[in-house]
C-alpha cells in the first residue's frame, strides 16, 4: 500500500542472523513519508529521524524504553504533511478474543469475537467510529469438544 505511514521491521532470534539475541520489531517511517516530511536518519544508532534543523520528528522509543514498538511522530508536521498530500490520517485499532480448550488432548473451540474501531481528525478533534464486532460462532461439534474438555477424563 503506497500510503502506509509506517513500515514494521521484524527481526527474530530464530533467523539466520546469529548476532540477534532477542526478537524485536521497529516501526520506521515509510519512504514516501520520509521524503514528504523532509526527514533523514540521525546517526544510524537507533530509529531516530530528524529534519534539516536536526530536530527529532519521528522515532521508535522501544529500543531504549520498555514497551511495544511504536512510531512516535511530530503531530503537527505529520498532519500537515498528510493534508498537503491530499490524504486523511486514519488509525485502525483491531483486536480479537477467542475461546479455546486448555486441555492438551481435546481441542475444543468456543468461538471468536473480532472488533475494529477507526479514529480520524475532524476539525482538529480526534473522532472515533462506532466499534464494529464480528463474531465467529463455534459449530455444534466444536462446542461439544470444548465442553468435553472441561469434564474429567474417564
Amino acid at each position: 500500500m503506497p500510503w502506509m505511514t509506517v513500515s514494521v521491521e521484524l527481526r527474530e532470534e530464530t533467523g539466520k542472523d546469529n548476532s540477534i539475541l532477542d526478537s524485536f520489531s521497529l516501526d520506521l517511517p515509510s519512504s514516501w513519508l520520509l521524503a514528504a516530511m523532509g526527514l533523514r536518519l540521525r546517526d544510524g544508532r537507533g530509529p531516530v529521524y530528524v529534519d534539516a534543523s536536526d530536530i527529532v520528528r519521528f522515532m521508535d522509543p522501544s529500543l531504549k524504553e520498555r514497551g511495544a514498538s511504536a512510531g512516535v511522530v511530530d503531530r503537527q508536521l505529520f498532519l500537515r504533511t498528510v493534508e498537503t498530500a491530499g490524504l486523511e490520517a486514519v488509525w485502525l485499532v483491531a483486536g480479537e478474543k477467542n475461546v479455546y480448550s486448555s486441555d492438551s488432548i481435546r481441542h475444543g473451540f468456543g468461538g471468536r469475537v473480532m472488533h475494529v474501531m477507526a479514529y480520524r481528525f475532524v476539525n482538529g478533534v480526534l473522532e472515533v467510529s462506532l466499534r464494529r464486532d464480528f463474531k465467529l460462532q463455534a459449530s455444534v461439534e466444536q462446542m461439544k469438544e470444548l465442553l468435553a474438555s472441561e469434564a474429567p477424563l474417564g
